[in-house]
């Protein structure tokens, strides 16, 4: 494979998208999948440790930090990948929400964690929704006062991916400023065993663990605040959103081969059901979603890479165009398949209740077309 929704590959990049490939693959089968998404609440993912040991959690870091110094383009390559074998190891948390914004840290800070987690040995999660405001980028009630020996934070997270795991929780917590003002908003790593830290831990509807978790009176030390910048969250949220919509178009992928393989197969009246002329329409308007999403990657991925000052728009514009492709191609599936595409056996369901989840991660539809809007053209 020489190129991919992110474009054009050099060989590094080409090596990191053939490893990937290969080993997801070989090694993450669907059966597999399902076994660990019905397991045990708190029994680690298998496959996390392997990651580490080829060199994954390190792809966004700073190589001072010990890291590959990736940038967008691998992030892409590997959700991509991700996507396509609804994988559920929490890189996303762990690595590209947490990891990347304790690297933002004081040295301290980093050290404690930064190591663990690209060697795989600390879990970390990223709390910043609170409940019935998770549509809002800067609704945070949750409270930050300073304290003789750095911050006690009081308030509550909701649906904090990866939180029954987390050694590390980096929350977001009102230092200043109106609960829905995008000033004053700190930025702080809690551990989990802290006093006053409680979780509320359950399986999401697609297979991944996430907890509510209530801070009552935490305190924590001075360097426990990574940073109180508008941009820091900015850029946090921004990147999550990119990571989460490249897997999307991995996911789309898998799920239109899948829904065009069993449209070959499936036959009615003595011919396949893809032959039907009303089908094939419907399976061209799958396609055609999911190259707009696709296109639309790419760009992103050249304007992130480049630094462009239509980062932000083309972020706002590949999370409302993967949305929409998404639902068509999703309910698409679902339509072609009939109701076996909803039993647990098949992926189809599976696929679906992903791309559901990524609708609702980092900001709806509607808040990404009005921040598309205020964003300058030039």
């Amino acid at each position: 494979m020489e190129s991919s929704s992110a474009g054009n590959f050099n060989d590094e990049q080409q090596m990191l998208a053939d490893s990937v490939a290969k080993y997801l693959t070989e090694t993450y089968d669907f059966e597999t999948r399902r076994a660990v998404a019905n397991g045990d609440l708190l029994t680690p993912q298998p496959q996390w440790q392997q990651f580490a040991d080829m060199g994954w959690l390190t792809l966004p870091f700073d190589e001072r930090d010990g890291g590959f110094n990736g940038g967008p383009k691998e992030l892409a390559i590997v959700f991509e990948a991700f996507g396509e074998h609804l994988v559920l190891e929490p890189y996303l948390e762990t690595v590209v929400l947490a990891g990347t914004t304790i690297a933002n840290g004081e040295e301290a800070l980093k050290k404690r964690y930064l190591d663990g987690i690209m060697a795989g040995d600390i879990h970390a999660a990223f709390g910043h929704g609170e409940a019935e405001h998770s549509a809002e980028r800067y609704y945070v009630a949750t409270s930050a006062v300073q304290s003789a020996d750095g911050w006690r934070l009081n308030g509550a997270k909701s649906v904090v991916a990866n939180g029954p795991l987390a050694d590390v929780v980096v929350v977001s917590a009102r230092i200043s400023g109106d609960v829905r003002s995008p000033q004053g908003i700190g930025l702080f790593a809690v551990e989990r065993g802290a006093a006053g830290f409680t979780a509320r831990d359950y399986v999401t509807v697609d297979g991944r663990r996430a907890s509510e978790i209530i801070l009552d009176q935490v305190d924590v030390g001075a360097e426990a605040l990574i940073s109180s910048a508008r941009e820091t969250l900015d850029q946090t949220l921004d990147l999550g959103c990119f990571a989460v919509c490249a897997e999307a178009v991995g996911a789309m992928q898998a799920l239109l081969s899948a829904t065009v393989e069993y449209c070959q197969q499936r036959r009615q009246f003595g011919q396949p059901i893809g032959s039907f002329q009303a089908l094939q329409h419907r399976m061209v308007d799958m396609y055609i979603a999911l190259e707009l999403a696709r296109s639309l990657l790419g760009a992103t991925t050249d304007a992130l890479a480049n630094n462009s000052r239509h980062s932000e728009r083309l972020i706002s514009a590949l999370k409302y165009r993967v949305d929409q492709s998404a639902r068509a191609i999703s309910y698409g599936a679902l339509q072609l398949h009939g109701g076996i595409a909803m039993t647990d056996e098949l992926n189809v369901g599976h696929y679906f209740k992903r791309l559901a989840l990524i609708e609702k991660q980092f900001g709806s539809a509607q808040f990404h077309l009005q921040r598309f809007k205020q964003q300058p053209i030039i």
